[in-house]
């Protein structure tokens, strides 16, 4: 009878323990103290771990339908804990990084990234302030700088080369020079360049007549006009080179030289005039080649055999 009544007891308790464990969580110490509230287990001890389900890398394959976020630890291969993430077993405390895609920037604060052995990008690199390319330069080629921090390939050093080298073949009449100078000149119009501008270092704009420097442009200059026309008719003509719609800006480095002179042929007495000089240009720099009649009357031609001519030369 007395064992009847025990077991009756004994399992009364356990579905009040069970009813216990149910609404509260369960708790597994040796303190008897309660679960947390926010805990399904609470396990707690000062001198003793807890162990998870331990196999080897074929039984944890053989677990049929995993649940997402399993967690058991693999005694051979790569052992240590690993968790399903709903597709495939993951391995926990590998690295840092791992073989994983970014969800958000990487900010490294002030610590630095060490042995690598590629670094790769699909959109713009930068790095220290500068944008460098993403693509493959050709063989030849060098890095440049636009100043801005921009980089692009470009052909490497191997001396100057001519850019661009445009001749006016019609006539046209220049204003004559009026008070304020440069007092409106008159805009030269060449036309089609006969040597056209790499590409990238810079183009010529046949509609404006005006050459621009190309984002992988910049660097030093030697440009040139030459005017020929006639004095027989109504006087010769001057000119000048713009950089940036100013006249005189090309005086700021090495100067910017005049020269008027008058060649006498068989067709006459004809008046030369050119300026040049040496000039650092940045990307996005235009020039363009402007004039003025030195006659005191509108009308000074360009020769049409002799015309305009308007040279510049990139010096690597």
């Amino acid at each position: 009878m007395k064992q009847i009544i025990s077991a009756i007891l004994s399992v009364f308790m356990a579905l009040l323990l069970t009813l216990e464990i149910q609404a509260q969580g369960m708790a597994v110490n040796n303190d008897s103290s309660p679960p947390h509230s926010s805990a399904m287990l609470d396990v707690k001890s000062n001198d003793k771990g807890m162990l998870i389900p331990r196999m080897t890398a074929v039984q944890r394959g053989l677990i049929a339908a995993p649940v997402t976020g399993l967690w058991v630890y693999q005694t051979d291969g790569a052992s240590g804990f690993y968790y399903y993430n709903g597709s495939t077993w993951t391995l926990l405390g590998s690295d840092n990084l791992g073989n994983h895609t970014a969800t958000t920037n990487l900010n490294m604060a002030t610590n630095s990234i060490n042995n690598a052995n590629n670094v790769t990008a699909t959109g713009v690199a930068t790095l220290g302030g500068n944008a460098y390319p993403t693509t493959t330069g050709t063989s030849g080629q060098a890095l440049t700088t636009n100043g801005a921090g921009l980089l692009s390939w470009t052909p490497a050093p191997s001396g100057a080369t001519t850019q661009l080298h445009v001749i006016t073949t019609t006539a046209q009449t220049l204003m004559i020079a009026g008070p304020g100078f440069p007092s409106t000149p008159t805009i030269v119009n060449f036309g089609t360049a006969t040597i056209a501008p790499t590409a990238g270092i810079g183009t010529w704009d046949a509609t404006t007549d005006t050459y621009t420097v190309g984002a992988s442009g910049a660097g030093w200059y030697f440009v040139e006009a030459l005017f020929m026309g006639d004095l027989s008719a109504s006087g010769g003509s001057t000119v000048y080179i713009e950089v940036n719609g100013v006249v005189d800006n090309l005086n700021d480095v090495y100067g910017l030289f005049f020269n008027n002179g008058f060649i006498s042929s068989a067709a006459g007495i004809r008046a030369r005039s050119n300026a040049y000089g040496i000039r650092y240009l940045n990307a996005g720099d235009n020039l363009r080649v402007v004039g003025h009649s030195i006659s005191s009357v509108i009308g000074s031609a360009l020769n049409i055999s002799k015309g305009a001519h308007f040279i510049i030369i990139k010096m690597h």
